[in-house]
């Protein structure tokens, strides 16, 4: 978002987050991952605080965007002798995501998902009562 920030000074893009620590970060000008040359970024002229914006009203944010991005850090956790993805994140922010308020939007997904993410998504959609427009782009 940061860089798309810096590309596009026309757009505005806003950063929500539930986690407190990250959310302070981000106010403060401290990228909370790990990028390459990402602080020079959010720091150009004209990003910080001016296309690039943070908020912690989830749901308002959500209402009036056109276009939704959802990032989600997905764990994996040792089960017995094999491993299984952590979804509990992942599962929350879909839950404000498919709010009435939301119906018509785009959605892209860049979160590393397991094969059934797709039906899990259509299955909050249709549970949801909204139509929304759904692209997987995981890094």
């Amino acid at each position: 978002m940061t860089v798309l920030a810096a590309m596009c000074p026309n757009i505005r893009i806003i950063i929500c987050d539930v986690n407190q620590k990250n959310f302070d970060d981000w106010e403060s000008g401290i990228v909370p991952f790990y990028e390459t040359d990402m602080h020079h970024v959010l720091h150009s002229p004209g990003v910080l605080g001016q296309c690039l914006c943070f908020s912690e009203d989830i749901e308002e944010t959500l209402e009036q965007a056109k276009v939704i991005i959802v990032v989600i850090d997905i764990s994996v956790d040792k089960v017995n002798e094999g491993y299984r993805h952590n979804l509990a994140k992942w599962r929350d922010s879909w839950q404000w995501v498919v709010q009435p308020d939301n119906d018509n939007k785009l959605v892209i997904d860049k979160s590393n998902m397991p094969p059934d993410a797709l039906s899990m998504v259509e299955e909050y959609c249709e549970n949801g009562g909204v139509n929304l427009a759904v692209v997987f782009n995981p890094e």
